[in-house]
């Protein structure tokens, strides 16, 4: 009874592919593990190391770069506002009727009449 039970089984196509399959990893591990090096724990801290280096520079790099990127945005959106606000001063000036005979006192100490 055993005997047919595992003759059927060793019959089936997707069984024997299964199997296959688990033999072909089986024998792949094998083969990478025999074919590789002992894994020495001073050259990976070493690698390590160096990679954590290599990874803080660039990442102290690329905050300077953005950091004169934004630099560099605020003050070309500085002068635009500036622009912009002393182009809308000029042309309230245009609308606005001045009377020289009008003066406040604040006007008269920060200078702008006389």
């Amino acid at each position: 009874m055993q005997v047919e039970l595992i003759l059927k089984l060793l019959l089936n196509k997707d069984f024997q592919k299964l199997l296959g399959l688990t033999i072909l990893l089986a024998l792949t591990f094998v083969a990478g593990r025999a074919s590789t090096s002992e894994c020495i724990i001073e050259e990976v801290c070493f690698d390590i190391k160096k990679d954590k280096n290599l990874l803080s520079e660039q990442l102290v790099n690329q905050r300077n770069a953005c950091l004169k990127e934004k630099t560099k945005s605020l003050q070309d959106l500085k002068k635009e506002l500036d622009k912009s606000c002393q182009t809308r001063i000029d042309e309230i000036l245009k609308k606005i009727d001045f009377y020289p005979e009008v003066h406040c006192d604040i006007c008269k100490a920060k200078g702008h009449c006389k």
